[in-house]
């Protein structure tokens, strides 16, 4: 996550937001119960509505980056009476394991973040298991 962003753990959820912004987010969480990207994606696409009002996405595309497939798309939401850009999508390290991963900004700090957001999600990576 980005350096001078405040990180959460809640279970096997993270969130991540600015020190002094939490309109800008980022989270990544498990979806489980999917057994395909477009599953995953409507899957997380509903547990992204628990927290946003409105949740509007446009066009929706599959994207392979750093060896991972991520299926989702980009829109808006509504939280805390604001309006906010958000984008969710379905990822799978391994075809097997399905997360979502969400980001939101607003658009009149958060163009300022936008960077940060780009790092964070271009440095999410393919992980190994360790054998035991």
């Amino acid at each position: 996550m980005p350096d001078n962003w405040q990180t959460a753990l809640d279970g096997d959820n993270m969130t991540a937001h600015p020190a002094n912004n939490s309109k800008v987010m980022i989270s990544v969480f498990p979806v489980s119960g999917a057994s395909n990207l477009k599953d995953a994606f409507s899957m997380a696409t509903k547990q992204l509505s628990a927290t946003y009002g409105d949740v509007k996405i446009g066009k929706v595309a599959e994207q392979k980056q750093g060896g991972i497939t991520f299926f989702g798309g980009q829109g808006e939401g509504e939280k805390d009476g604001f309006e906010l850009t958000l984008a969710v999508a379905a990822f799978t390290p391994d075809g097997k394991r399905f997360f979502g991963l969400a980001w939101s900004r607003d658009d009149a700090s958060g163009d300022v973040y936008i960077k940060d957001i780009d790092r964070a999600l271009t440095s999410i990576q393919p992980f190994k298991e360790v054998s035991k």
